[in-house]
């Protein structure tokens, strides 16, 4: 009987430690994200922004100075400084592509971390 009772509670615990690692483990793109950093180089300048600095003629950057939704129906929106632009997203052997007026953005997600990249330049945004 204690050995019916044992390997159940053993089977019981190996589940529940597999949902978790599942769900951890899995990557989905869909969900609210804010503003976390930017950095790059534009024209010979240095960029290297987080959230709680200060930026000459914006003032100091919340995380809301960038948002990006991403939708379940595969829409997504990201607004920046009052402005916002709608797009489409797809997953592709493995990776998420973001597309705005016909233009494609990969983008990787890593934990609550979303980052697009274009050349020298990257945003990150985090759920």
């Amino acid at each position: 009987m204690k050995k019916t009772i044992a390997g159940a509670l053993l089977v019981a615990v190996a589940t529940v430690i597999l949902c978790v690692c599942l769900t951890a483990c899995s990557t989905n793109i869909v969900g609210s994200y804010k503003f976390y950093s930017m950095k790059g180089n534009e024209g010979g300048i240095e960029i290297n922004y987080k959230v709680g600095d200060d930026i000459l003629g914006i003032g100091k950057i919340t995380e809301d100075f960038m948002t990006l939704t991403v939708n379940e129906d595969n829409t997504f929106a990201i607004s920046a400084m009052g402005s916002e632009t709608k797009g489409t997203w797809k997953e592709e052997g493995g990776k998420y592509i973001l597309t705005i007026a016909g233009q494609d953005q990969e983008v990787s997600v890593s934990g609550n971390k979303l980052t697009m990249k274009q050349g020298e330049n990257q945003i990150t945004f985090k759920k």
